[in-house]
């Protein structure tokens, strides 16, 4: 109610405004303003649609008057946005159709008005992120030819995939072309047959990874599973992964450095084996879509809220700040990076501006859970109950994304049950994906209509 009597308002002070300037402009004392014939008023656009944010020029210099001169050029942009001159540009930040009107003044103060609608929309990639219907998660053994011609022929809306060649483990992976394979799989169509893939790349946000290029090209140490933390690893490297994934470890994600690798690139200096400078850039040079975030669940880690008391930071507070510099610098150089949360759901409980800077979330093992890291023939990875405590738990808090409009995936790692979890996916309004621990393959056993 308030921004409709707001934008009433600004419409009666500029009607009261045109009206003032045609009064004052037909104050000339003569009656030649009885004679006078008004101007005709006319502009072109240099768009007639598109997504947000739109950013518009606009032209009246078509306008004309037949017996004297237009002294007026103002504009109504519809969605409350208002200018004055002959060529104007305009940026629609909202959805929906706007009705541009131009209102031209001549020197006697007859008018002429002109209208058009500009139609805006979602951005492409919001637009097809709220129409996945099928979506795949895949982060080993992509780099093979087969595994290729795999994912380019899947019909899944979208992909979540290892971007390769930030594993600096052996050289075919180090030097990997993940551009073409980008490039290939978002000009091969979606389930419909209409749309193209959207392409998510994979990165684990608050943990440090051994074969990753950072840790391989400064030469830090092995840090052996179950064994003393060597020296010479940064302090912020905190601990080793608390479910036995080998490794990884945690950080201390709100750390310069860190967030130097993660996003910034500032003195990760030069590599011939790299033209990126963060995780973030890679990302971008090589087409992806968006972010897939693993590990926001950090801010719950033992060792990372122990370190955050040490510094005097709330460990939740820090995430949220982390994903929105995350956001900014990758939006900055690519307007419609997408920005997808894995985990983590309780986050939003006590941080609710969160929702200002993910577009989607997804969760791992509602109701069947991975243990560690398992290969993919593994019975442990794949059909172990997720404890129902923590099931209830969880669809309470992504309950919470969706009232909020935010698309929630989960993957489930299930096989001889994976109909169970398919059934129970959807009948909570999240858009499932079953699959084995290794996530070393495209799943055996699909969606439902897939």
């Amino acid at each position: 109610m308030s921004y409709k009597m707001k934008e009433s308002h600004q419409k009666l002070l500029w009607a009261i405004l045109v009206f003032l300037i045609a009064l004052l402009s037909g104050c000339n004392g003569n009656d030649d303003s009885k004679n006078n014939l008004p101007p005709a008023a006319y502009f072109t656009a240099s768009k007639a649609e598109g997504a947000v944010p739109l950013a518009v020029k606009f032209d009246a210099s078509g306008s004309t008057d037949q017996d004297g001169t237009i002294s007026v050029y103002s504009w109504s942009f519809g969605d409350g946005g208002m200018r004055t001159g002959i060529e104007v540009e305009h940026t629609f930040t909202s959805t929906g159709d706007f009705t541009v009107l131009l209102t031209v003044i001549d020197d006697d103060g007859a008018q002429g008005q002109y209208s058009k609608v500009i139609k805006t929309y979602p951005s492409d990639k919001i637009t097809l992120l709220n129409k996945v219907k099928f979506w795949a998660y895949q982060l080993q053994e992509i780099q093979y030819p087969t595994a290729e011609e795999v994912l380019i022929d899947s019909k899944y809306d979208m992909l979540v995939l290892e971007p390769i060649r930030t594993d600096w483990s052996d050289d075919g992976t180090r030097r990997y072309d993940t551009k073409n394979l980008v490039t290939r799989l978002k000009a091969s169509k979606a389930h419909n047959g209409t749309d193209r893939k959207l392409v998510i790349g994979y990165v684990d946000i608050a943990e440090a990874e051994d074969w990753r290029w950072y840790w391989i090209e400064k030469g830090w140490p092995v840090w052996k599973q179950g064994r003393p933390r060597p020296p010479g690893l940064p302090e912020w490297i905190l601990s080793q992964d608390p479910d036995g994934w080998a490794g990884d470890f945690p950080v201390a994600y709100w750390n310069s450095q860190w967030q130097d690798i993660m996003i910034y690139g500032a003195n990760t200096g030069t590599h011939p084996d790299r033209d990126y400078f963060s995780a973030v850039d890679e990302l971008i040079i090589d087409g992806f879509d968006g972010i897939y975030m693993d590990w926001v669940e950090a801010y719950e880690d033992e060792a990372v809220i122990a370190e955050a008391q040490k510094d005097g930071l709330d460990p939740a507070e820090e995430m949220v700040k982390f994903i929105s510099r995350i956001r900014q610098y990758a939006r900055e150089r690519n307007p419609d990076f997408l920005i997808i949360q894995q985990n983590g759901s309780s986050l939003l409980s006590g941080q609710p501006q969160l929702l200002q800077v993910i577009d989607a979330i997804a969760q791992e093992g509602i109701w069947y859970e991975n243990l560690s890291d398992m290969d993919l023939d593994d019975p442990e990875g794949y059909d172990q109950p997720t404890d129902p405590g923590q099931t209830a738990e969880l669809l309470i808090n992504l309950k919470a994304f969706k009232n909020a409009g935010i698309p929630v995936f989960c993957c489930e790692y299930a096989l001889v049950r994976a109909s169970t979890a398919y059934e129970k996916a959807s009948v909570n309004g999240l858009i499932g994906y079953c699959s084995r621990s290794s996530l070393s393959k495209l799943t055996t056993t699909p969606p439902p209509g897939y």
